[in-house]
């Protein structure tokens, strides 16, 4: 972009841009110039710039310019360019950033520099055209838009985060981070509020430096940052150009070391790469290759963090387990951690890299506790009950649940029948059956189980007053009675009923799948919700709302009232002879401005009237 700025007093001061496809004239006098200087050497019309139209294209080319003409209008002293006098020619200025332009004897020259804007984006590898709508709105104003990050050339980084490869290097090389919004605002800066008038400047070219969108103030949102400063610490410090001095960074993959070498060795830092291959390599290789690379310095744990060899955590897309064990084995036999990429930002806000450096911790694992261990190594036979009753909680009340739980508890009040045959002994606790109440649409009546229990005691009674009775037949024949307990023990086998598992409640299915895509849909709606309104916030912020209403073309017309014809009150026109009243209508002539009410009305007596003749 070419900028015009002078020490005299007719730009007081200020800087103005010189727009691409305009024209200036510089004179005396203020009717027909663009800008007047008062001297008495300066003719009426003396100098013209003009500046020509971007060539489609070169909005991607950082090198690419607008051509700058100056005319001398036959002026009386003529034009100094550079030391050049012209006087009623023309001059393409090409070659150089800076010129210089003295108006006839005017002590103050006018001086014409190239101020280049480029910006760099960062976008995601999703996007297939990303520069298609930026070229469009700012190739046309001289401003350049391109894919990488071009050192000393690059002055803003345009991004939806703050923590990428390109912003570290906008960081530390002192530039700006600013988010897609700012464009708009570019675009209205250099826009015209006078959009009929060709000849009418826009705020740029009236001061472009109180004109100019701030960039602090267009700084992407937060994200998953793991610094906690301010807005303010992403403001441009030179300072940051040698936060990486002295340190070496070492990578195990090819895709991250591409990604963080630029802001690494903008930081006068130095990055190297030790391709690691799963199942291969080991960890003393990796500490070998570190070793050489500090050379006589150490490694950062024997400099305590002020400099030395430092590992960066590969990315784990396949074979994660197995770059755990390796990266944990490093960081044992070397005494310090891997360095995770998001730390980067932190450091270079920060401007101290010592932080990066930490001292390896072993991962602690949780070993089963002795009472623990007492517990599994209890008999299962008294685990059961608990078990069981753990899987009816549901139907029970809390108090009855944190009785059934407890597996240490050994004595009871009051003691449960007991089978005497130990083959159906499997543990089960009938005092831990819920009672359940079942409709009888689903279920169909049957005996209660309550029932069944209370007739055990009275068959044992039963069982133990026939013992009494038998105690002299027993004793004189005891084949007998050895038959006749089997075949007892065998009808109370029959009779007693196996214990009935408790029923499952019902419950209403749940549709997994289709509770987790409307779950996700509501989200997506919130988060599409809260970036609408974040960008037109974006947008309409430091917008002058009274300059877009003066866009409007406002137009007065009056308006022509149609000439109505003056009505009698009584419906009569000129044209209605007096003599015609009270005689019959025999052809059907109507009045002119009779009503609708009216013809009805003389409708019906005309009707009555034939009727009655």
């Amino acid at each position: 972009m070419w900028i015009l700025s002078s020490d005299g007093d007719f730009l007081r001061g200020k800087r103005i841009w010189l727009k691409p496809g305009k024209r200036y004239l510089f004179g005396r006098v203020q009717a027909g110039t663009t800008h007047a200087i008062n001297s008495a050497t300066i003719s009426r019309h003396h100098l013209v710039i003009e500046v020509g139209r971007v060539q489609q294209g070169d909005g991607l080319h950082i090198h690419a310019r607008s051509k700058l003409t100056l005319t001398d209008q036959k002026s009386k002293c003529g034009t100094i360019i550079d030391g050049e006098t012209i006087k009623g020619t023309t001059k393409e200025l090409s070659g150089r950033d800076e010129y210089s332009v003295v108006l006839g004897r005017y002590p103050h020259p006018l001086k014409i520099k190239w101020c280049p804007v480029v910006l760099s984006f960062s976008f995601g590898s999703q996007e297939e055209d990303p520069l298609s709508h930026a070229q469009s709105r700012l190739e046309d104003l001289d401003i350049k838009t391109i894919l990488p990050y071009v050192v000393d050339k690059t002055t803003h980084v345009v991004q939806k985060k703050r923590n990428t490869a390109k912003g570290l290097q906008a960081l530390i090389n002192g530039k700006h981070i600013v988010d897609p919004a700012y464009i708009e605002h570019l675009v209205y800066a250099a826009t015209s509020t006078e959009l009929e008038r060709e000849e009418a400047l826009c705020p740029l070219e009236l001061d472009f430096d109180a004109a100019w969108p701030d960039p602090t103030k267009h700084l992407p949102p937060r994200g998953k940052e793991t610094t906690d400063l301010p807005d303010s610490a992403y403001e441009p410090q030179l300072e940051r150009l040698d936060v990486f001095e002295g340190y070496t960074f070492v990578f195990c993959d090819s895709s991250r070391f591409e990604e963080l070498q630029g802001p690494i060795t903008n930081g006068h830092g130095k990055a190297l790469l030790f391709k690691v291959e799963p199942e291969k390599n080991t960890p003393q290789e990796l500490i070998d290759y570190m070793t050489r690379a500090s050379g006589n310095k150490g490694l950062a744990r024997d400099l305590d963090g002020s400099g030395g060899v430092l590992l960066v955590q590969p990315r784990k897309k396949r074979h994660e387990k197995w770059f755990e064990r390796f990266e944990n084995e490093v960081g044992r036999l070397t005494g310090q951690r891997s360095i995770e990429p998001g730390e980067f930002l932190d450091s270079i806000l920060r401007n101290n890299a010592s932080k990066l450096y930490r001292p390896y911790k072993p991962l602690v694992v949780e070993e089963p506790t002795a009472q623990s261990q007492d517990q599994v190594m209890e008999d299962p036979e008294e685990l059961a009950p608990s078990r069981l009753a753990a899987t009816s909680t549901r139907a029970v009340t809390t108090e009855e649940t944190q009785k059934s739980r407890r597996p240490t508890k050994r004595t009871r009040t009051q003691q449960t029948y007991v089978p005497k045959f130990k083959d159906f002994d499997d543990g089960f606790d009938m005092e831990s059956i819920p009672v359940y109440t079942l409709e009888a649409e689903d279920v169909p009546e049957e005996p209660s189980q309550t029932t069944a229990m209370n007739s055990m005691p009275d068959q044992s009674v039963q069982d133990q007053e026939m013992s009494d009775v038998d105690d002299g037949v027993s004793e004189l024949l005891p084949g007998a009675t050895a038959m006749k307990q089997h075949f007892n023990g065998r009808t109370r086998r029959a009779a007693t009923p196996p214990p009935q598992p408790p029923p499952k409640s019902k419950r209403p299915k749940l549709d997994v799948i289709k509770a987790v895509r409307q779950h996700r849909e509501a989200e997506d709606r919130a988060a599409m919700a809260r970036w609408e309104e974040e960008e037109t916030a974006a947008i309409v912020d430091g917008m002058d709302l009274s300059r877009i209403q003066n866009l409007a073309i406002i137009e007065e017309m009056p308006v022509l009232e149609k000439a109505r014809p003056d009505r009698p009150s009584n419906g009569d026109g000129d044209r209605w002879d007096d003599r015609w009243n009270g005689r019959k209508n025999f052809k059907k002539f109507r009045r002119e401005w009779r009503t609708v009410a009216v013809q009805h009305k003389d409708t019906s007596y005309h009707c009555s009237t034939k009727k009655e003749g």
